[in-house]
């Protein structure tokens, strides 16, 4: 996990009293309610026009692009972390991740479940069962226009060297600046997200569901040594996002069932044979209940559906997270 945060650039809001007399997830889903981390309506914004994205991905320069490997990455484990590390991604006042919250919720609550996902989640990022590859592009000249591309990676020729695992990338980057100082600034881009991974509390899962991500931001330090580290938003397909985390979810709640460490856990066994399978998480109406879409990305215009960030109803699950990401030399990396 990171050694230094940087989630003090988004401003932490209290929880009310009365959530807080509240335990495990009946407060959970009062905490959706008191915070907006849950499905609400969305008050259209000011812009009559939608971001013009493709625009905003020309360079006003000659760019020279560098690749990252992100090596720790700093998931949430309370309440109030979770809105650390969040972003608003949709322009509405209200940090979005609540799929971080549920995160959270589950790293709080159960025995010893804190330190399995941490040690999961180094396991996976140090092992390269999940590369996840950074790329950050730059002016070659003094100009602070910056963007950010999210890969997969893989070791295809298993020799130890990264390559991108798709050889030509059509999702918008996110955009913005690179000041001087090192300061990343980005938004509004598409990415790839290890979902699976993020909710993989026992690591045993032998392969990594990636789901697609819009609304993806970062806010992060540049260092002198090229690290780059800060906190990295994206909004979730929420039914994509229900299928990875199912099957990891699963496996750790079936080590809870009987137990009577777990309600959830017992509720979830819904055919009673003493364990839980991927189909009884995806269709358990709590799940259902955080699954519920809170971030709303996009919007009709001129009939058709656009990206355009606080103008439709809520239809993705916002994610926050922490991360660190050091250079790479991808064996590919002229795509």
């Amino acid at each position: 996990m990171m050694k230094q945060s940087h989630a003090n650039l988004v401003s932490v809001r209290k929880s009310s009293n009365n959530a807080q007399r509240l335990s495990g997830f009946d407060q959970l889903a009062a905490l959706c309610l008191v915070i907006g981390l849950c499905a609400c309506d969305v008050a259209p914004g000011a812009e009559t026009e939608p971001p013009a994205l493709a625009a905003l991905a020309q360079a006003p320069c000659e760019l020279w692009i560098r690749y990252y490997v992100i090596d720790e990455l700093e998931l949430p484990v309370d309440v109030e972390q979770a809105e650390q590390l969040g972003m608003d991604l949709d322009g509405d006042g209200d940090v979005d991740n609540n799929a971080g919250l549920v995160i959270a919720q589950i790293a709080s609550e159960y025995e010893g479940a804190r330190a399995q996902l941490s040690s999961s989640v180094e396991a996976s990022l140090t092992g390269h069962k999940v590369n996840w590859i950074l790329g950050l592009s730059r002016c070659t000249d003094n100009q602070t226009h910056a963007r950010v591309h999210l890969y997969e990676g893989a070791d295809t020729n298993r020799d130890g060297v990264l390559e991108l695992a798709i050889a030509i990338d059509s999702r918008v980057p996110a955009v913005g600046t690179l000041s001087n100082q090192g300061e990343l600034d980005v938004r509004d881009g598409e990415g790839i997200v290890p979902v699976s991974a993020l909710f993989d509390v026992l690591g045993v899962a032998d392969t990594v569901e990636w789901s697609p991500a819009r609304g993806l931001a970062l806010s992060a330090q540049l260092a002198q040594v090229e690290s780059l580290a800060g906190i990295l938003a994206a909004g979730l397909e929420p039914e994509m996002a229900v299928q990875a985390a199912a099957l990891p979810l699963a496996g750790f709640f079936s080590t809870l069932v009987g137990t009577g460490r777990s309600p959830l856990a017992d509720q979830l066994d819904h055919d009673g044979d003493g364990r839980v399978s991927g189909n009884e998480v995806r269709t358990n109406i709590v799940v259902r209940l955080f699954a519920m879409p809170a971030l709303a990305l996009m919007a009709k215009h001129n009939g058709q559906l656009v990206y355009w960030p606080g103008h439709g109803t809520p239809d993705y699950l916002g994610l926050g997270l922490g991360f660190h990401a050091t250079p790479v030399t991808l064996g590919n990396s002229d795509i």
